[in-house]
């Protein structure tokens, strides 16, 4: 284990991603095509909220959102560390 490794370890970070990856795990669903990245995905999700009725948009939007927040706020939950690791071999 490189000195960055270990001080990653110590730090924390191999749990944090441990933590993440569970965390993203428990939101994959199977039912559903995955997109190349995330600005795909939300550019798709727009494209199909445009087909719905006007009545409807606001609404799905509102809960494309709210989605989009709780997400960014839990990976920042997740990510949480006061720490950092320097660039030493």
């Amino acid at each position: 284990m490189t000195r960055n490794e270990e001080k990653a370890y110590d730090n924390g970070y191999v749990e944090m991603a441990k933590e993440v990856h569970k965390f993203a795990k428990g939101m994959e669903s199977n039912l559903f095509a995955t997109a190349d990245n995330l600005h795909e995905a939300i550019k798709y999700t727009y494209n199909l909220i445009e087909t719905l009725p006007p009545e409807y948009k606001a609404g799905a939007y509102t809960g494309l959102h709210v989605m989009l927040n709780t997400v960014a706020q839990e990976l920042r939950r997740l990510t949480k560390l006061d720490l950092e690791v320097d660039d030493e071999a």
